[in-house]
């Protein structure tokens, strides 16, 4: 969604009408928070519909009914999703700032969509050696670390300290993620109608 809003409010010349009025940081900051606040909002009516399904569910499937999430699981999965939202939003405002057509920005943002499935393709693996060399790898890269890490919790006890790098990393991430969408953003409306490449936006001049 928010790639999309990117490209199209490029394509139609709104951004240059919006950019009138507030930065580039503010302006894109308020679109990864506003998106992040869309997809909370979804979470929470699907949680609200899972809570009530099972509830019923329970009253037909007796083993349903011992069916529960431990609370630190819960903390954790916020810690590890909030951050990876970030991540993600950002990203695909970057690419949103950096091409010139839906198309092109579709394919480049399905490249980094397919490293999330990763752990979902490998889940055997990790089910089978929640503690192994892969499921480990797996934890500390920062798109796969999210499921990975979750996966790994239903099987075996994660020791705090991956958990503690883990969020730490996504956070870290999550924050250039958003300072290079900036740049791409800021970058791409001085060069209107022009493919950005990675280079360009690291080298450019950062301007307040």
């Amino acid at each position: 969604y928010l790639l999309q809003a990117v490209v199209e409010e490029k394509e139609n010349r709104t951004m240059e009408i919006v950019i009138t009025s507030v930065s580039p940081s503010q302006l894109m900051t308020g679109k990864i928070i506003g998106n992040i606040a869309v997809g909370l909002t979804q979470l929470v009516v699907w949680l609200i519909f899972g809570v009530v399904g099972l509830k019923i569910a329970g009253q037909f499937w007796p083993l349903l009914q011992d069916f529960s999430l431990s609370p630190e699981y819960i903390v954790v999965t916020l810690l590890i999703m909030l951050p990876s939202f970030v991540l993600v939003s950002a990203i695909m405002a970057a690419i949103g700032s950096s091409m010139t057509e839906m198309r092109e920005a579709q394919q480049i943002s399905g490249m980094f969509s397919l490293p999330f499935m990763v752990p979902f393709y490998v889940s055997s693996a990790i089910m089978m050696n929640p503690n192994g060399a892969l499921a480990l790898a797996l934890s500390y890269f920062p798109l796969t670390a999210p499921i990975t890490i979750l996966m790994r919790m239903t099987f075996t006890v994660v020791p705090a300290w991956q958990i503690a790098i883990n969020v730490a990393s996504l956070v870290i991430f999550a924050i250039l993620a958003i300072w290079f969408a900036t740049k791409a953003f800021r970058l791409g409306m001085l060069q209107y109608g022009k493919k950005l490449s990675f280079k360009e936006v690291l080298n450019a001049r950062t301007e307040k």
